[in-house]
């Protein structure tokens, strides 16, 4: 056998040989050179240049000729084959990014120049004639020779010639450039010959200094006793005498001429042989001859070198050396495979050839990739990453390698395995063995289409698998989805979406679950090492289904992954309620149904509510819902056992969808603006379900959602309108027409937490709109006009707007009708008393605050309840206003259930002031109570006792009407007490009795009484005065008292009485006090 000599004279498969072996050979030599090497340059002159003209060997000629002497070249081989090659030149530098073509340069300025015309066209058509110019064709009149005068047109050339100017330079300095390029590969040689002189500089310097490295190193070894002089004598000698001479006689060695020609006379034997005489099988027919050998070429399995030693057809061939064409593979055979590979190959290629041979060294190579496939397998389990998430299986030349070891249920495992290749029943040719790739999908077989994307060249078998594992959890995931998507109810708030890369990284993929008001969705992830799932964002709710989808076999992925969604916006919520004062309580459902596709809910009490009504919230595949229910506290059926909350009622809120979609979250504010939108459902349906209890017809308007308001007191969430007549109870053909039109508007306006009932409920507030009729109510208008009450506010055009307050949840119809009411009785007040002369601070239907008096001085305020109807509390002001005497019988007055109660008593305070005062005058003018004290039984009725006289004398004082020409005319009426205790002294009944028959312009004496009107009673009662008091001095002194002072006059049993003046018992005030107002003055209401 030859020896291997590594030359590649890039010999030919095949060739037009002749049975002249000399021929022959010289046919060959001539197609190439004996040296293929490249010099690296495409402008080296070659072997076909005039200056070079070679012989078909390669030794040079003179003038084209070539002498041969029997054969032989006139050069020796020898001289040829001692020729070094050039090196090789590094040209990397031409393929970067810096270095750029002559075309490319002169495409770029060409598509420079036709961009700047057209943004030159586009200058050009934007200057616009002046108005009023003449248009000329081309500018110019026909037949006239004239100058361009036009701006325009001057503008529109100056342009153009300044763009022809610019584009001249730039392609100016192009065609220089072009012409400097012929220059180029000159350059270029340049520039490879520095490149390569630096390299050879930065080498040389880096092997000096890693000599110096090296015996600065070798400063820390030493040799125990060297054999110098051994050495020496070795080194100096090239002998050794104490090593013993073997007598080897060495073969001759051949001549660099006779190895080429040794090596020139096999490869034509082998081009001759495999080209006349062998018959190749199909998979060895990529051949190249060189260097004496053969070499066959497998794609993607293996190159193999065979050679012959005889000229023979019939001679075998003989195997050399072989290299494995796919990665990872070793380059060399292990010392103890080869001699045994090369002895197999020989005795296939002795009995069966080259069939035989490429049989068996398919075969191998085959089973060489099953065992490096095994050995990834390996490699991957002791790196840690997968173990105990792999199982590898290796059964002959079938390798089973099962992924997710660790998850439930169907195993999973790809099969790479040695087939025999059949494809169909009746192949045409000989079938070979290949390697097949079969995946099993939870024990499923797959197409193998869906491994067909597997690298049998560059084998990697994790990638392998990872690719496998992609596809998997991508099926897993849309299933998933899909599961999710058939869900009911639909369409569904709960959206699925697979979020997938182009690549094989699993991590990349994940299954995207969001719900309206989420924050972050949530992303469902399969760990493509272990397979178990992985949810973010983490948090109790995504471990807790994060382990079930792990853990438990049979778990419902898509119910499973929905009620994660729900469960994670329900915490959410909860978080946020909780937050926002929220307390939340367990409850039972009584005969209510839930919306289809709810996994959880909610029930909350809020703050300031009822306790009869709560806030719901369901969370599942329709996304979040509010409703507000009814609660009954049931008492505990077993003895011991804890009391139930019941909801009996679900209503759900009309602005569930306008709740969810203006916000991207469920946030303190959403609460809050669902808090307000459960108020006014609550109230459309607490006052709906009164008015239709009560027969009134009403509509609801449009409800607008208040995500555009961020103040609960803008923007009304719920308006009703209703009928005024029927609200107040009106007859539909009553005679009387009433105040105002007969539509009336209600609008909620959220909870006022400032106001709390005695339950500790807050109220809610409410503004009623209504249009007064034409001349109605005048003294109401005018009097709001120039107020500046703000819960009661008219415009010009008698709209009028009236806002109150009412318990959460309690019955509204017939407040409102109350207050309705309460405004036609105002404007009452106020007639009566602009009619009385009297006048007014403030009045509401709240309050009023009357002022008369001669200058106004007295005051007297009104306090309504609540609802602004009866019990009243009078506060009269100031402390020396007479009516204090009778401010209890004025306030029972008031209280009186009578229509004219108010009248009435406005009517006292006109009647009484005059008498009040001449009292006030006459008690001063007395040395004390015990000399003369004033009674009062009513408002109208007085009794006058004098306790100085023996016995004491009464006088009763009565206000009389009386109609006088369709007038009703009130006076006084002043007369003897009928509860006289003893008959008058005989002087005084003398006195007296002219007292009451005497004639006066100021009042009319009846003979026992006399009749007086309101602003001259208190002249009379003077004159009774100086009447008792001469009768009394012109008694006898001892008819005169001389018992001391009397006892008090008695009163009648169960009579009011006010003998003295009080010191402010009655809730006095000081002067100019008004009485407190509203709690929202602040607040403005406005009018339509």
């Amino acid at each position: 056998m030859p020896g291997r000599i590594i030359m590649e004279p890039g010999a030919s498969g095949s060739l037009d040989l002749k049975k002249d072996k000399s021929h022959a050979q010289a046919g060959r030599l001539g197609d190439s050179d004996v040296n293929p090497t490249s010099y690296g340059s495409q402008d080296t002159p070659t072997s076909d240049s005039p200056q070079h003209k070679a012989y078909r060997d390669g030794a040079p000629t003179a003038n084209g000729s070539m002498p041969f002497t029997n054969g032989d070249h006139a050069v020796s081989l020898s001289e040829v084959a001692n020729m070094a090659s050039p090196p090789q030149l590094d040209q990397s530098w031409r393929s970067t990014d810096v270095n750029k073509s002559m075309g490319k340069l002169m495409d770029r300025v060409a598509q420079r120049c036709y961009l700047d015309l057209q943004a030159t066209l586009g200058e050009m058509s934007n200057i616009s004639a002046p108005a009023g110019a003449s248009a000329q064709a081309n500018g110019v009149l026909p037949g006239t020779v004239q100058l361009d005068e036009s701006e325009v047109s001057r503008s529109k050339k100056r342009k153009l010639l300044e763009f022809a100017n610019d584009q001249r330079d730039r392609f100016t300095k192009t065609l220089v450039l072009a012409d400097w390029s012929k220059n180029a590969d000159e350059m270029a040689r340049i520039i490879d010959i520095n490149v390569w002189q630096r390299k050879q500089d930065l080498g040389s310097k880096a092997a000096a200094f890693e000599v110096a490295d090296i015996k600065h190193s070798l400063t820390h070894f030493k040799m125990p006793a060297p054999n110098i002089e051994g050495a020496m004598e070795l080194l100096a000698t090239g002998k050794a005498g104490w090593v013993p001479d073997p007598a080897y006689i060495a073969p001759e060695r051949l001549t660099s001429k006779q190895l080429l020609k040794t090596l020139q006379d096999m490869n034509v034997a082998l081009a001759t042989r495999l080209n006349l005489d062998e018959e190749l099988p199909p998979y060895m027919s990529d051949f190249t001859i060189a260097n004496g050998r053969a070499t066959f070429q497998v794609p993607g399995e293996f190159e193999v070198d065979l050679t012959i030693a005889d000229e023979d057809p019939s001679a075998p061939f003989y195997f050399i050396d072989i290299r494995f064409l796919f990665t990872p593979c070793s380059d060399l055979l292990p010392e103890i495979v080869r001699p045994r590979l090369e002895a197999s190959v020989n005795i296939e290629l002795a009995n069966k050839g080259l069939e035989g041979c490429y049989d068996f060294l398919h075969n191998f190579a085959l089973t060489h990739k099953i065992n490096m496939l095994r050995a990834q397998a390996g490699d991957m389990i002791r790196s840690g990453k997968w173990f105990d998430c792999i199982k590898v299986e290796l059964l002959r030349r079938t390798l089973t390698v099962s992924y997710w070891s660790g998850v439930l249920g169907q195993k999973s495992w790809i099969v790479i395995a040695v087939v025999s290749g059949r494809q169909s029943k009746t192949p045409r040719r000989k079938l070979q063995p290949r390697l097949r790739v079969q995946w099993y999908c939870e024990g499923l077989a797959q197409d193998e289409q869906e491994t067909a994307d597997f690298d049998l060249v560059d084998l990697d078998l994790e990638r392998c698998i990872m690719s496998v594992i992609s596809k998997h959890s991508l099926r897993k995931l849309e299933s998933a989805k899909a599961g999710i998507e058939a869900l009911k109810p639909s369409p569904r708030a709960l959206t699925a979406e697979v979020l997938s890369a182009q690549s094989d990284d699993s991590q990349n993929t994940a299954l995207q679950l969001s719900l309206p008001g989420m924050r972050k969705p949530l992303n469902i992830r399969i760990e493509p090492v272990t397979g178990q799932y992985s949810i973010s964002p983490v948090n109790a709710t995504t471990l807790y289904w994060q382990a079930m989808l792990n853990n438990v076999q049979n778990v419902q992925i898509p119910q499973g992954l929905a009620s994660m969604a729900a469960k994670s916006m329900q915490v959410k919520v909860n978080d946020q309620a909780k937050s926002c004062g929220w307390s939340k309580f367990n409850a039972t459902l009584d005969s209510v149904e839930l919306p289809p596709g709810t996994y959880h809910r909610s029930h909350f009490r809020l703050k300031d509510w009822n306790a009869g009504w709560a806030l719901t919230a369901t969370f599942g595949t329709a996304g979040e819902q509010w409703f507000v229910c009814r609660v009954q506290h049931r008492p505990a059926t077993a003895p011991n056992g804890p009391s139930v909350n019941a909801i009996v009622t679900l209503m759900e809120l009309l602005g569930n969808e306008a709740v969810a979609r203006p916000l991207a979250e469920t946030s303190e504010f959403s609460l809050k603006r669902i808090e307000r939108l459960a108020v006014a459902e609550i109230f459309h349906r607490t006052l709906a379900s009164e008015l239709q209890m009560g027969h009134i017809p009403y509509n609801m308007a449009e409800r607008r959602a208040q995500a555009d308001h961020g103040s609960p007191e803008i923007g009304p969430s719920a308006t009703i309108f209703t009928s005024f007549s029927r609200l107040m109870g009106m007859a539909p053909n009553a005679a009387s027409k009433p105040w105002a039109s007969e539509i009336v508007r209600l609008s909620f306006f959220g909870i006022d937490r400032k106001k709390k009932t005695e339950d500790g409920d807050a109220y809610v507030k409410l503004v009623l709109k209504l249009t007064l009729n034409q001349g109605k109510l005048p003294e109401l208008r005018q009097m709001l006009s120039q107020s500046r009450d703000q819960d009661i506010r008219v415009n010009s055009m008698g709209g009028l707007a009236l806002r109150f307050w009412s318990p959460f949840g309690a019955p509204m119809v017939e407040q409102i009708r109350i207050r309705l009411k309460n405004l036609e009785k105002l404007d009452r007040y106020l007639a009566t008393l602009k009619q009385c002369g009297f006048t007014h601070n403030d009045a509401s239907l709240d309050s009023i605050v009357i002022r008369y008096g001669a200058a106004d001085e007295y005051n007297a305020a009104l306090k309504f309840a609540d609802n602004g109807s009866l019990p009243v509390q009078l506060e009269l002001m100031p402390d020396s206003n007479p009516h204090q005497r009778i401010g209890t019988l004025l306030e029972r007055s008031l209280n009186n259930k009578a229509p004219s109660a108010f009248s009435s008593f406005v009517a006292s305070l006109q009647l009484t002031l005059p008498l009040l005062h001449t009292i006030d005058r006459l008690e001063e003018s007395h040395a004390g109570p015990q000399y003369f004290s004033l009674n009062a039984r009513a408002p109208t009725v007085f009794i006058i006792t004098y306790g100085m006289l023996r016995p004491a004398c009464k006088f009763e004082l009565v206000a009389r009407s009386k109609s006088k020409e369709g007038k009703s005319e009130v006076r006084w009426l002043l007369q003897e007490a009928k509860s006289q205790p003893q008959p008058l002294a005989e002087v005084l009944a003398k006195a007296l009795k002219e007292f009451w028959k005497a004639a006066d312009s100021r009042w009319t004496g009846l003979g026992n009484s006399i009749v007086a009107p309101a602003d001259t009673i208190g002249a009379a009662l003077e004159k009774l005065d100086e009447v008792v008091r001469k009768a009394e001095s012109s008694r006898p002194p001892e008819q005169q008292q001389t018992d001391g002072a009397p006892a008090a006059p008695a009163t009648a049993s169960g009579q009011a009485s006010a003998s003295t003046k009080p010191s402010g018992g009655n809730r006095p005030a000081q002067p100019g006090q008004q009485p407190k107002k509203s709690q929202h003055k602040n607040e403005v209401i406005e009018l339509d």
